[in-house]
């Protein structure tokens, strides 16, 4: 019965005598109070707060703490590494904490996880130094931006190669990357090939380009239309698969062609047919002449036509006739023959090239303005050959090929009627010689 007496007056003195101890010591705790952010992002700046008790009843006359930034973390610009804590008096915990802060910085190149942080802490008067240390979670920052689209409108109809690059402008690399984008208004899809594309790994700063061939539907009205872009990623930290979305705009419409033929001529007026045979309409077309070597205009150079969908035509009027400066030949040009003209000398001009040069002087150049469906105004330059009139003197070949056939004709026509006359003469003659001799 006495053992077990004594034994229980052991137990009772126990907490008795630890709190003698811990009231003439210095009990110092030192705990990571919060960072933030949480997790710091590699390459950012993360602030990282320290909570400091005393929970021995002798105090401290004077504390500091020091920062001991090793890879991957580094002080921030004018942070110190040394800061007073000051004193701190016996059973100070709880609401009395002490907090200390530090701000560092990152390194861009730090792999996700959790990092070391070291602390010193000593007494103004103490040559000792005791370190405690703290885990600072880090995840990198993963961003994938889409930095150039090839082409940012369509043509109706018109197959287009668009090219995509995408670049990992974050700080860490990343592995398995599907690419897709869809048009909600199925306007603009691809041919070919899916809307997905695979990216088996991207480095950092590293870019990668994705190629689709896309066609715009024909009956698409002109516009800027959308397209939704994902891309998703294996996230290196937890193990899942991201998502980043974005909105790109692609417009289905811009430019047309034409194509203009002669229609036909009436004296000098001549008439030309202009058709819009693009995949867009175009608006406020005006058709005109511009100077021009070989061709004069008589009234208005331009005809104002207006608004002309794709597929439609017009025809637009004006009265030209050949400059004076074509009408006549080059020197040394005989109209009937290619051989050279030994009496002056001169060098002659082949019917082929005569014929070449015709066909050259019969071309009138035309010129299409208009605006596309995206505003912008453009012009396009047509060359047109005229087909005209043999009959017509108003145009110079023709009035050179009449005016050789009537200058060959004028030429041998005393000689032929000379020799008809002969001819008629003398069997007259012979007959009237005859008769006589019969009467005899």
């Amino acid at each position: 019965m006495k053992q077990i007496l004594a034994l229980l007056l052991i137990f009772c003195l126990l907490p008795l005598t630890g709190a003698a101890s811990y009231s003439t010591s210095k009990v110092l705790t030192f705990e990571l109070v919060n960072q933030d952010p949480d997790p710091a992002t590699a390459g950012d700046i993360v602030e990282v707060r320290i909570g400091i008790q005393n929970t021995g009843g002798e105090g401290v006359e004077s504390l500091f703490i020091e920062a001991v930034p090793e890879y991957p973390f580094s002080l921030v610009s004018g942070e110190e590494a040394v800061k007073s804590v000051g004193p701190i008096s016996g059973f100070q915990s709880d609401d009395n904490t002490k907090i200390v802060k530090f701000r560092l910085k990152v390194d861009e190149t730090a792999p996700a996880g959790a990092h070391e942080l070291k602390i010193n802490y000593f007494e103004k008067t103490a040559d000792v130094k005791a370190q405690k240390t703290f885990l600072l979670d880090i995840k990198n920052s993963e961003s994938v931006e889409i930095t150039h689209i090839s082409e940012s409108s369509l043509v109706p109809g018109i197959e287009t190669e668009v090219k995509i690059t995408l670049k990992n402008v974050g700080n860490a690399p990343l592995s398995n990357l599907e690419f897709t984008w869809v048009n909600d208004d199925d306007v603009v899809l691809p041919v070919g090939s899916s809307n997905t594309k695979y990216i088996e790994y991207l480095g950092i700063d590293q870019s990668s380009v994705v190629s689709y061939r896309v066609i715009a539907d024909t009956n698409a009205e002109p516009g800027l239309y959308k397209l939704d872009m994902t891309l998703r990623y294996d996230d290196p930290i937890s193990g899942t698969t991201d998502s980043d979305t974005t909105v790109a705009g692609m417009y289905v419409g811009g430019g047309t062609d034409f194509e203009v033929t002669f229609s036909e001529q009436s004296g000098n007026e001549i008439s030309f047919s202009v058709a819009n045979i693009g995949s867009n309409p175009a608006y406020s077309v005006t058709v005109s002449v511009p100077q021009q070597q070989g061709w004069q205009v008589s009234g208005a150079r331009s005809s104002i036509i207006g608004n002309l969908n794709n597929g439609d035509y017009t025809v637009a009027s004006y009265t030209l006739s050949k400059s004076n400066s074509t009408r006549s030949f080059p020197v040394g040009v005989n109209r009937d023959t290619s051989e050279s003209d030994e009496s002056s000398g001169d060098t002659l001009v082949d019917r082929d090239a005569l014929r070449s040069t015709a066909q050259s002087s019969n071309t009138v150049k035309l010129e299409i303005a208009y605006t596309d469906t995206m505003g912008v105004r453009k012009t396009i330059e047509k060359e047109v050959l005229v087909e005209t009139s043999s009959s017509s003197g108003s145009f110079q070949m023709s009035g050179m090929r009449n005016s050789s056939q009537t200058t060959t004709s004028t030429n041998y026509t005393p000689w032929i009627i000379g020799a008809v006359v002969a001819v008629v003469f003398f069997v007259g003659y012979r007959w009237f010689r005859r008769v006589p001799k019969r009467r005899k």
